[in-house]
């Protein structure tokens, strides 16, 4: 346990002190500045205008956070070789691939965390109060990064090559919040053979659309909240145990 702690604050100082990392928090202090100007910009709805600025910030964070430091993390630790040095140390592969995984998890809700810091700071002059979706939102954030970042941590062990990283993680993100349309597509297939395809896509993808918590109409339920939170943790799970047998057979 104690290997696997100093692991973790490895992997996590690594995240954490990434430049894509920086950039990203102030991205999210930009983009609450921008909502504030955008308040005075549409009379009557100034508070509505922020939160949904907002909660579009949240959700940025918790998909590029965790991309770009995972993909910053295999450019210093496989293109020069540092992977080799934390591998020589009595550390495992599978604790190797979960330090790395919770290392940009971790990055990703520290950034997350901060941004929610800085709405309820700037909610104070409107009030003081939050929106009825602002909890489940963060919530939904978090667990989100959890999904994201398994997904980029199989990416990273499978090919050699950021740049193939980013693009096939990229558009999985992408085709996950399309996972809707993809069901609609096989249950339009005149060909089943088409259609169980798209099924089983439809399957292996995550279903990041319902973490979209912000696009629903009533309040979200604590049923909801539970349901998405046994997917994350259950989907992650699957592919980070997917990711550890793809990295205990490649050459480092």
């Amino acid at each position: 346990m104690p290997v696997k702690g100093s692991l973790l604050r490895y992997m996590l100082s690594l995240a954490v002190r990434n430049r894509m990392t920086g950039l990203l928090a102030l991205f999210s202090l930009v983009l609450a500045g921008a909502s504030l100007t955008l308040t005075y910009l549409t009379p009557g709805t100034e508070r509505r205008t922020f939160f949904d600025m907002a909660y579009l910030g949240l959700e940025l964070l918790a998909v590029a956070t965790p991309i770009l430091a995972s993909i910053s993390l295999q450019i210093l630790e496989f293109d020069q070789r540092t992977s080799w040095l934390v591998l020589a140390r009595p550390v495992t592969r599978p604790g190797y691939a979960w330090g790395r995984f919770w290392g940009v998890v971790g990055a990703a809700w520290i950034n997350i965390l901060l941004a929610a810091v800085v709405i309820l700071f700037l909610v104070m002059p409107m009030g003081g109060s939050l929106e009825p979706f602002f909890l489940p939102v963060f919530l939904s954030a978090l667990l989100e990064a959890l999904i994201i970042g398994a997904l980029v941590c199989l990416a990273t062990f499978v090919t050699t090559s950021y740049v193939s990283s980013l693009v096939v993680t990229t558009g999985v993100v992408l085709l996950g919040y399309l996972s809707p349309t993809l069901m609609f597509l096989a249950n339009k297939a005149g060909n089943p053979l088409l259609a169980a395809m798209i099924s089983l896509v439809y399957w292996l993808l995550p279903h990041l659309a319902v973490f979209s918590v912000r696009d629903l109409v009533s309040p979200v339920e604590p049923w909801y909240l539970s349901m998405l939170a046994a997917y994350a943790i259950t989907y992650s799970g699957a592919v980070l145990a997917v990711a550890v047998i793809v990295f205990r057979r490649r050459e480092v």
